[in-house]
């Protein structure tokens, strides 16, 4: 077993990825990070914004990585501290 592979007793990680739809998953376009497993809601707001609410995300604990990728605005909302 590879050292970096922990398989099924890795723990959960919610993670949001913002990728245009030709551009397939890559780690560089993750633009939320929370340990656990949580629901989270995306709303395109306008052309050039995506509203991100995480349910009952811990403040805390939650890695908000940017606020613009490419052309898009990202605005988080729903984290409680």
């Amino acid at each position: 077993m590879d050292s970096n592979d922990h398989g099924a007793i890795a723990p959960a990680v919610t993670v949001v990825n913002l990728h245009a739809s030709k551009d397939g998953w890559d780690s560089e376009n993750n633009v939320l990070i929370v340990p656990g497993a949580y629901t989270v809601n995306a709303t395109w707001k306008s052309n050039s914004t995506v509203q991100i609410d995480c349910i009952q995300c811990p403040m805390g604990d939650a890695d908000l990585i940017t606020a613009k990728k490419g052309p898009v605005w990202i605005l988080y909302g729903g984290i409680s501290p």
